[in-house]
């Protein structure tokens, strides 16, 4: 306790322990104030307050739908999952003649009825309940305007609904096309601010890479600086002690750092390349 001199504004963790037969010490801030006390004995750290703390802090709703397929996902902080693919049984349109091409139209708006009922129950089990952002509902315009203008969802999650986007895909990759899509419906999702650091990150090593920086052995000496504006950190293979001292030296120069996810669509990008990188002042 006697090297602590000063709590900070969002308090203290501490971690003390024994591996393989070695003293552990890990003092560190958290990222955000706690709230509450916590005193616990356990064979095992007891994280869960840090753990929801770095977790999602936003969760949409996604549905990507044509006439042939639907896809319902969610965009789960900085990750996109999947949930559901439902096919259809609606035939493509072909000429007929007489009464037969009359008869044709009529079952099959039979089967477009029938799917996308099968869509709105899906959506139903997916999305009542859980505590949403919002929807984003995407799918080239004819389609996904006739399903929503048709009320076949209920009107608890109908109006969760943020707005719809084209996409040209309905699989998987169309739920990322439609987050992709939808940056002015979600501009403030952890998902869309990730994406916006790592496009800023790399245009400015394709334009200017005199503002940027990467790697152990040239960020944290950028950082010691006084050089580096946004500090981008990945979560995988990095102790809390690193963390922390990063941290300490980033906040004596009021410089921004951001955990990047090594899961997440763009996360993946910067962490699988660099693992650390930083934004430049000058």
């Amino acid at each position: 306790m006697s090297m602590v001199r000063k709590v900070p504004d969002n308090g203290l963790v501490f971690f003390f322990g024994q591996v393989n037969n070695e003293f552990v010490q890990e003092i560190m801030e958290p990222p955000e104030p706690l709230t509450t006390g916590y005193y616990k004995c356990d064979s095992e750290f007891f994280l869960t307050p840090l753990e929801e703390m770095i977790g999602p802090k936003t969760i949409y709703g996604i549905l990507v739908l044509d006439l042939a397929e639907a896809t319902i996902g969610y965009l789960n902080g900085r990750n996109i999952i999947h949930y559901a693919t439902i096919e259809s049984r609606v035939e493509n349109k072909h000429h007929h003649g007489g009464q037969s091409a009359q008869r044709f139209e009529r079952l099959r708006d039979v089967s477009i009825n029938e799917y996308y009922k099968k869509i709105a129950k899906t959506c139903r089990d997916a999305f009542e309940g859980k505590k949403l952002n919002g929807i984003i509902v995407g799918g080239p315009a004819m389609t996904k305007d006739d399903f929503l203008n048709g009320d076949y969802l209920e009107k608890n999650i109908s109006k969760q609904i943020l707005g719809t986007v084209n996409t040209s895909y309905t699989d998987e990759s169309g739920l990322k096309e439609a987050a992709d899509a939808s940056e002015s419906l979600i501009e403030e999702s952890e998902y869309i601010q990730e994406k916006k650091l790592v496009d800023r990150f790399y245009m400015l090593l394709n334009k200017s890479p005199d503002q940027c920086s990467y790697g152990w052995a040239f960020v944290p000496k950028e950082l010691e600086a006084g050089r580096v504006d946004t500090l981008l950190l990945s979560d995988k293979d990095i102790t809390l002690g690193e963390i922390d001292k990063l941290i300490q030296t980033a906040e004596k120069f009021k410089t921004k750092v951001e955990i990047i996810s090594s899961t997440s669509e763009y996360g993946k990008i910067l962490n699988t390349t660099f693992r650390i990188a930083a934004i430049l002042r000058y």
